[in-house]
């Protein structure tokens, strides 16, 4: 499993951000992943005994979980931002050889 911390890899705010439990920070990362609910909380989580029902109602509870979804929208941002610096180098990389 990767650690939180290579998903925000030159983010600055990771400091500011609250704790997490272990299987919290499992959920998000595996959200980060997978970008499902319902199987990131199912790699998170013990759900052996629950319905499917019961799964994606937890995993709808814990993306609301407001240190949760602070994580997930720090990791959409960064993401997004990997993305698009990436895209910009590939742009200009793309004209520089014309």
């Amino acid at each position: 499993m990767f650690p939180l911390s290579n998903f925000l890899k030159g983010l600055q705010t990771m400091s500011e951000l609250p704790k997490l439990t272990i299987k919290q920070q499992k959920f998000v990362t595996c959200y980060a992943l997978y970008g499902n609910a319902v199987k990131a909380y199912r790699s998170a989580y013990d759900c052996s005994a629950m319905a499917d029902d019961s799964v994606k109602t937890e995993a709808s509870r814990l993306l609301k979980n407001k240190k949760v979804s602070l994580w997930i929208n720090a990791l959409e941002k960064n993401k997004n931002d990997v993305v698009r610096k990436e895209f910009e180098y590939s742009v200009q990389d793309a004209f520089s050889e014309l």
